[in-house]
């Protein structure tokens, strides 16, 4: 890009910022939309969204023009693996409605809602039943591209992706409600959806949600943990399976919008982003409100990714640790005697951890004072300010609580073995 002149340049920038990132979600009913909604950068992604129920698509076109994407389209069709006929059951609770009723075995199962018990048996007990007509994504006039996909269909998801084989060649990800158990009886689960999504070109990249639940047996004094039942699950596109440059962004674009910094890093890395190719956007405070799209984003991320150097990356395993130390972690022999210095540490450490945790923060905060304050008031980093822009604060707390990590120690403790 460097080497054409600057009017073509500003052609290209024209023709990019024209490009629409397109979002299809099934089974909105309440005019969520699957995939992260970023206000800032909504006018420059159409959504289209499938729901069975045509009583509720008026719904969700207004929700949708509320959040100001840039093309809506609300489709009122059953989309299923292939073209026919379905009962489609309408329950108590429009949100549990399926294809599928419910398996007898989970009925007494409940959701620990706080004020009330989410049971199954009477949230998901069929009101009425319609023959739907059925229609495969595959089948279906759609307006705009399949650029990610995203479904909640109480069970029928596998089955829908079974019938979207073409569509899913130019898909770079999947957002997908997934099962842990048959709950709804002759729904596929986890695993299932795991081998086939790898066997489209998608790899698995983390839960988005869980939901956990538990037979009801017990009052709320003999209620502990649960099980996770369902859940939702990120895929992404397999990069080396992606060659176009704009579809490469728009795989970094989806990274970034769940947070998968580093994955988009590792992207960027990959499709040998190193410098922004149509925007030259410094990321300062001044002229931070020029990314309007999302691939204004994306280039502004590949511009901050670029200026990070190797002796900037943290110690590894074999660097904090030698062969011989990495080994003597498993030492049976006796130990050799403690110094009454790390006897004493050892006792004023026992001692700090049976105080209340509130004061152990208050404590561990007058020691680290300095760095407490530098918390607070330190500038963010450009990337910070970069997801600080597009309103993804969850992201931010987490980029800067990384940051300062000395102040927030991991949780858990990490073995392999």
């Amino acid at each position: 890009m460097s080497n054409i002149p600057n009017d073509q340049r500003q052609l290209v920038r024209e023709e990019v910022s024209k490009t629409i990132f397109s979002k299809h979600h099934i089974g909105g009913r309440n005019g969520y939309g699957g995939f992260p909604s970023i206000n800032k950068l909504n006018k420059s992604i159409a959504s289209t969204i499938y729901d069975a129920d045509e009583d509720c698509c008026a719904q969700i076109e207004q929700e949708q023009k509320i959040m100001g994407f840039n093309k809506i389209q609300v489709i009122a069709k059953c989309i299923g693996q292939s073209e026919g006929f379905m009962n489609f059951n309408l329950n108590y609770d429009p949100y549990t409605s399926s294809v599928l009723a419910i398996d007898k075995r989970y009925e007494n199962h409940y959701i620990d809602c706080g004020a009330y018990d989410y049971n199954y048996s009477s949230a998901m007990k069929i009101v009425k039943t319609t023959k739907m007509p059925v229609v495969s994504l595959d089948k279906l006039d759609k307006h705009y591209p399949v650029d990610f996909l995203s479904l909640d269909t109480q069970g029928g998801e596998l089955s829908i992706l079974k019938g979207a084989s073409i569509t899913l060649q130019t898909v770079l990800g999947i957002e997908t409600e997934i099962s842990f158990r048959e709950v709804y009886k002759g729904s596929a689960l986890f695993g299932e959806m795991c081998a086939y999504l790898d066997s489209q070109g998608f790899e698995f990249i983390c839960f988005t949600s869980i939901l956990s639940d538990a037979p009801m047996t017990m009052p709320y004094s003999g209620r502990a943990k649960k099980l996770n039942t369902f859940g939702d699950a990120l895929f992404l596109r397999k990069p080396t399976l992606v060659h176009d440059d704009i579809n490469r962004k728009k795989l970094v674009f989806a990274a970034l919008a769940y947070g998968q910094v580093e994955l988009a890093a590792y992207f960027a890395n990959h499709f040998q982003f190193t410098t922004p190719e149509h925007y030259e956007l410094q990321v300062q405070p001044e002229n931070i409100n020029a990314i309007e799209s999302w691939i204004d984003f994306v280039e502004v991320f590949l511009h901050v990714v670029s200026e990070f150097k190797p002796n900037e990356m943290p110690q590894t395993f074999s660097d904090s640790l030698s062969l011989e130390s990495s080994y003597a972690r498993f030492d049976l022999s006796p130990e050799k005697p403690k110094s009454p210095r790390a006897g004493l540490f050892s006792f004023i450490r026992n001692r700090l951890a049976l105080l209340p945790e509130p004061l152990k923060n208050v404590l561990r905060d007058a020691i680290r004072i300095n760095k407490v304050l530098e918390y607070h008031l330190s500038a963010p980093t450009k990337l910070e300010m970069l997801f600080e822009h597009v309103e993804l604060h969850s992201i931010v707390k987490k980029l800067k609580r990384s940051r300062f990590r000395n102040l927030f120690p991991l949780k858990d403790s990490f073995s392999i073995g």
